[in-house]
């Protein structure tokens, strides 16, 4: 999320207590992606205030 975000929404560590009474929904992403893949910022979030935040990983 902070990539694709381009550091708007800062990925945290979290701990999910489930309980069981209440449905529940996970999502994964990134799950074992390519090694050619570039994972960066969704264009519409990088602009002339944010351009020097755009980080690349491969």
């Amino acid at each position: 999320i902070q990539i694709l975000s381009n550091r708007k929404y800062k990925s945290i560590k979290h701990q999910v207590l489930v309980q069981h009474d209440q449905t529940h929904l996970s999502i994964v992403a990134f799950c074992n992606p390519s090694q050619d893949v570039v994972i960066r910022p969704l264009p519409k979030l990088i602009n002339e205030k944010s351009t020097n935040l755009q980080v690349n990983f491969v």
